[in-house]
């Protein structure tokens, strides 16, 4: 037996990526959304959502970058910047990191993520994982699984395989990436939270056209991430693409 998740990340960042994400969904390719708290447009995507795409499963993309803080800001002091969270997660690790008693305050903060979900929606989360992945860092893995297994949150990412990277960096990225996944995923299945088989999409996702999608052929159940979006952003990050790339497969 087999399954296909596909999970388009970053609902509520922006309108054009929401836009992005509806007409993905409605092609027939994204089955799934992850929802930031606090994007530009984390209100307004939930109003699009119920009118246009009722059927999508939406879950709780949890963040410590790009976005504004759902609780107290005060808590966050020297991470924020304007009132926002840093561009990379791994400004926000070396914050977490570089003194004792931070991750009660990002278990605060998280913690708030997940409370605006169930005011701005009305249910539990469909599953939950990270804007940029930063709950696959030690300790915040523990604090995501906590919060899953506490709210009933059915399922959570935690990639312990998929397709090798290219070149010597991009095997030695995906290796770190898979055995962090790894980790996560014994935590998360100790606790009764459900982990797909495999994770796919890190190495293209909004990076190449996903052609790859066309060779699906995995047992059991498979999640591919997938960043559709109306609008490229800097760095080669194909947004618009990966929406025609995701409409071409789906009509296959």
């Amino acid at each position: 037996m087999s399954a296909l998740i596909v999970t388009a990340d970053d609902l509520g960042l922006r309108e054009d990526v929401d836009r992005g994400i509806l007409t993905a969904h409605r092609a027939g390719a994204v089955t799934h959304a992850s929802w930031l708290a606090g994007g530009e447009s984390s209100r307004s995507c939930a109003e699009a959502v119920r009118r246009e795409a009722p059927a999508l499963g939406v879950g709780l993309h949890l963040s410590l970058s790009q976005t504004r803080p759902s609780g107290d800001p005060y808590a966050l002091r020297g991470l924020l910047r304007d009132g926002r969270f840093p561009p990379r997660q791994f400004d926000a690790l070396r914050w977490l990191w570089s003194r004792r008693g931070r991750l009660a305050a990002v278990a605060r903060e998280w913690s708030a993520q997940a409370e605006a979900f169930e005011r701005v929606w009305g249910q539990t989360p469909t599953h939950l994982d990270s804007h940029q992945h930063v709950h696959l860092a030690p300790p915040l893995a523990r604090l995501a699984v906590e919060i899953a297994a506490s709210r009933g949150i059915p399922r959570i990412r935690a990639p312990r395989n998929g397709s090798p990277g290219r070149g010597l960096a991009g095997r030695a990225e995906t290796a770190v990436f898979y055995a962090l996944g790894r980790r996560l995923a014994r935590r998360a299945t100790s606790a009764g939270l459900v982990v797909p088989d495999t994770f796919d999409g890190f190495t293209v996702s909004g990076r190449a056209s996903l052609l790859a999608l066309r060779e699906f052929r995995q047992s059991g159940v498979t999640e591919w991430m997938v960043h559709p979006g109306e609008r490229d952003e800097p760095g080669g990050y194909a947004r618009r693409q990966e929406v025609g790339a995701l409409r071409a497969w789906a009509a296959e």
